[in-house]
Order: structure tokens, then C-alpha cells, then sequence
């Protein structure tokens, strides 16, 4: 635990109560953290921080001040004389910090990932460039995504180190921008990897059975029966033309857009609601599969820490409605490709309408289930 932060490492939980009330709990993207306030402020004002995001806590503190204001003024359990605007400037302060502390830690965890991911795109480029199978065109191509990895780089520790004195939303906003940047990149390595064409393979080589034979006592070698040499047919074929990278479909195209434009908008602190519901609205029965899968292959799971794409969407929109929404667009567009493909897919549909129309609780777990389940049925079509 850090003084005024948030860890969930190596928690004493006797020792983490026993701070109460500078110590509680809280909920942030589905995991839970342990906070701990700086005990030298007053225990009330303490304890108003820590809940300075309940509605419930400040109807009641309303309703008491105004009935009984000597309680709050009076001392409470810190013994603090106070006036109301002391009180709601403490309560500011508390909330000020708070959200500074933690817009601090995820902007940190921002910069790790963003390391991490163009390391690994270094490494990718430098395994294609040594491959003799990609041409010398694309390798320079690659070459210079390699330099703007670099130039990226640099530009990122200048970012972190913050001499500018950038406020922590500015400092989102140009994260934000590296990571599309990013992406796009990785795309395009992705892209080189699909193409190279595998190597010849041993069935292709020559064999000892189109290799001379030596002539026997009993057979001597006649104009006929001369050994042939190995033909050109029976050499080691070059990759032609015919094995080439072939161009991605336009489904495959858009999926990678949607799927690119979805991560950008939810990964890191806060979430570019208009930017996800552009995404979600490109999806439909021509590339709703491909979504999946291209989210699938660039391994976005490992990046956001989620088991699915829905499950990513759902951690960024809080609304009910709006989940709601997003999910029957999705199925919509499955619904439509399984029909035309002449997938049944009734027992997923069934398990999703279910969950979105219970009257008291979404299972969100069966409803991220039912719809991998419906890709997996899919996902071949």
C-alpha cells in the first residue's frame, strides 16, 4: 500500500483496517482496490472523501446538516471546528486527489503497455526483414515503420518525463494518439506476415529415385536404358506470382478498422464514446465474423486483460441501454450471416435475449459466452 494510492499487491488486511476511516475499498473495471487516505487529516473529513462519490452519504449529510449543523461543525469524531465552506472544500480537495492519484497510476500503466507492444512490433519487423521470403520492396517498407517505432519511442520518454508540465487529460489525449498510431502499425506487420508464402517443403526436393543407377553385369546399359538426369520438373520449385501475398477481402479490411477503432476508443482511462459507437455501428453481416476473428488474431485480449470483445465493450458502457444496444447490434448482424450461411444458432440467441431482457440482473459472463460460442460456430463460414 502507498501513501494517498491504490495498490492490490501484498495487502495486510488487519493492518489495512485497522486505518479505518483512511482506508476502504473500491470498484474500478471490474477489480477491486485498496485506498489509503494521509492519516493526518481529521477522520471526518476522512470519511466524507471516501465518499465523495456516494449519493447516498451526501443525502444524509444534507439532511443532517440541516437539521442538527453544530454535529458537523461541532467536532464529529475528529473534534474539528469547521465551517460548511471548510467542509466543501474538503470534500473537493479529497476528490481532487483521489482522481489525480489514479489518473497517475493508469497513466503509467498507458506508457508500460505502449513500450511493451512496440517492442514487440521491433522485434516482429526484424524477424521479416531476415526473411529471404519478403521482398526487398516490402523490407523497406518495414524499415521505415521500424524508424517511426524508434521516433515514437523517444517521443514517449519525452512525454513521461512531463518537462512541459502537461495536465493529465493532455497527457491521455497524446497516448490516445500513439496508441491509433500504434496500431495501424501493427496492422500493417500483420498484414506482411499473412503474405510470405511458406518455404519449399522436402516432398518438393529430388528423390533417390530419379537419382542414376548403376549398371549391373546382366543388364548393360543400351541407349535406352541410360540413366536420366534429375528435370527441371523435379527441382525445388521458387515461390511464383500464384503464391504471392493475396490482397485481404473487404470484410477482413473493415474488420480491421473496427476492431482498431474500438481498442483505441476503450483502452487506457476514460473511453471515446463516440468514436466506439462509429465501430460497432460499421459491424454487419458481410464482416461481423471477420470482426471476431481479427480481434482473435492481433490478440487484443492480451492487451486489454479481457476474455472477449464484448466483454471489452462492456467494461467501458455502464449503461444498461446502451449495453443492450451494442449487444443486439452484434447479433443482429450474426443472426443474419448464420441464416444466410445456414448456421443454427437459435440456442445462443436465446441465452443473450434472455439476459438482456431479465427484469433484475444481466449475467454478463453467459452473455460474452453465448457469443463466442456463436463465432466459434461461425467462425469458418
Amino acid at each position: 500500500m502507498f501513501p494517498n494510492g491504490v495498490s492490490n499487491q501484498f495487502i495486510s488486511f488487519p493492518a489495512f483496517w485497522a486505518l479505518s476511516p483512511y482506508s476502504w475499498t473500491s470498484m474500478y473495471g471490474g477489480r477491486m482496490q485498496f485506498n489509503v487516505m494521509d492519516t493526518t487529516i481529521p477522520e471526518n473529513i476522512a470519511y466524507m472523501a471516501q465518499n465523495c462519490l456516494n449519493p447516498f452519504f451526501w443525502a444524509m449529510y444534507n439532511r443532517q446538516y440541516a437539521t442538527t449543523p453544530s454535529i458537523m461543525e461541532g467536532g464529529g469524531v475528529g473534534g474539528s471546528t469547521l465551517s460548511q465552506e471548510d467542509l466543501n472544500a474538503a470534500y473537493q480537495n479529497g476528490y481532487n486527489t483521489m482522481k489525480q492519484q489514479l489518473e497517475l497510476g493508469f497513466i503509467q500503466s498507458d506508457f508500460t503497455i505502449i513500450g511493451n507492444n512496440i517492442a514487440t512490433a521491433k522485434a516482429d519487423i526484424d524477424a521479416l526483414i531476415a526473411n529471404d521470403q519478403v521482398p526487398a520492396e516490402t523490407k523497406k517498407q518495414l524499415e521505415n515503420l521500424k524508424k517511426e517505432l524508434e521516433k515514437m519511442t523517444q517521443e514517449l520518454q519525452k512525454l513521461s518525463q512531463n518537462n512541459d508540465k502537461l495536465a493529465p487529460d493532455k497527457i491521455r489525449e497524446q497516448l490516445e494518439a500513439y496508441r491509433g498510431q500504434l496500431a495501424g502499425i501493427q496492422d500493417a506487420i500483420k498484414t506482411v506476415k499473412d503474405g510470405v508464402a511458406p518455404a519449399p517443403t522436402s516432398a518438393t526436393e529430388p528423390t533417390s529415385a530419379t537419382e542414376p543407377t548403376s549398371p549391373t553385369s546382366a543388364t548393360e546399359p543400351t541407349g535406352v536404358t541410360e540413366p536420366t538426369k534429375p528435370t527441371g520438373t523435379t527441382k525445388p520449385t521458387k515461390p511464383t506470382k500464384s503464391t504471392a501475398p493475396s490482397q485481404p477481402t473487404q470484410a477482413t479490411v473493415e474488420a480491421r478498422e473496427i476492431t482498431r477503432d474500438i481498442y483505441v476508443a476503450t483502452e487506457g482511462v476514460g473511453t471515446n464514446d463516440e468514436k466506439l459507437e462509429r465501430a460497432i455501428n460499421k459491424i454487419n453481416k458481410g464482416n461481423v465474423v471477420e470482426v471476431f476473428k481479427v480481434w482473435e488474431q492481433n490478440d487484443y485480449n492480451s492487451k486489454t486483460g479481457d476474455d472477449s470483445l464484448l466483454e471489452t465493450i462492456y467494461d467501458d458502457v455502464f449503461g444498461s441501454d446502451t449495453r443492450k444496444k451494442y449487444t443486439k447490434k452484434i447479433l443482429a448482424a450474426f443472426k443474419e450471416r448464420a441464416r444466410a450461411k445456414g448456421v443454427d444458432i437459435s440456442a445462443e440467441e436465446a441465452v443473450i435475449e434472455a439476459e438482456l431482457n431479465a427484469t433484475f440482473w444481466c449475467h454478463d459472463n453467459k452473455v460474452y459466452q453465448a457469443m463466442n460460442d456463436i463465432y466459434a460456430k461461425m467462425k469458418n463460414k
